[in-house]
Parts: C-alpha cells; structure tokens; sequence
C-alpha cells in the first residue's frame, strides 16, 4: 500500500447535487489512474482529514476527524469503472465496501488502544483488513 498524494477534493457542482437530491454537497475527490481521470464521491465531510492510499487497483480513501471522534473508510475498486454520470469528461468507479466508526469501543476495537492517533497508513490498513473480511 502507498500514499497518493496527487488528488483533489472539491463539492460537487449545484446541478449534480440537485439531480440527487442531496440537501448539501458532497466531496469529490478527483484522481488520475492509468490514463482516466476519476471523480469519485466520498462520505467525507468538509472538515475532515482525508489521506489517500492505493495498492494494485484498489484506493483506499481515509476520512478521519479527531474533533468529533470518528473514523471512515471506503474502498474504491478503479479497474471497474465507467463514464462519470454527474461530471462531464470523468469516469467514477464503485466503492466496494466502507466501514465508520464514532464510538471509542468500536474504534478500539478496531484500531487498538493507540485509536485515532495511529499514523493514518496504520489506520487504513487495520480498517482495510476489516472492511475486506465483511466485503
């Protein structure tokens, strides 16, 4: 697994959260693989910390706020993609399975007594494995 670094996140435009019927926007996070520029709609909010990992054709998206005390993950397979219906000229791809954690049993749990303050790498890998296994 390694670190992206080349992304951008960005609220989706008026007319695609209209046409969704979403009430606030969501983030876009925009990424370059194997040629495809991707628009991919993470459950990020705008506060948070989002790291980006990929390994093979899987990204890993971390979403993380220590504010409000929660942790997400989502997994995005890019080797499954298509034409992007809300973003002219991008292609999206399915998230194939996502794990968020808010209270501090389940974050233990999951990510040990270290919790939110492991390294964000740490993170998405023990998040990984367990979104992986419930897939």
């Amino acid at each position: 697994m390694k670190t992206i670094h080349n992304y951008t996140l960005r609220a989706e435009s008026w007319e695609s959260q209209r046409a969704n019927h979403r009430y606030n926007p969501a983030t876009l996070l925009i990424h370059k693989y194997k040629g495809k520029r991707y628009a991919l709609v993470i459950d990020a909010g705008q506060t948070d910390t989002v790291c980006v990992f990929k390994e093979k054709a899987l990204l890993y998206v971390l979403s993380l706020n220590t504010r409000y005390g929660y942790v997400g993950l989502e997994v995005f397979n890019l080797s499954h993609w298509q034409a992007c219906p809300y973003e002219k000229g991008l292609f999206t791809a399915p998230s194939i399975t996502s794990l968020f954690l808010q209270n501090s049993q389940d974050i233990y749990d999951c990510l040990g007594k270290q919790g939110l303050g492991l390294a964000p790498m740490s993170m998405a890998k023990r998040l990984g494995n367990s979104c992986l296994c419930m897939a």
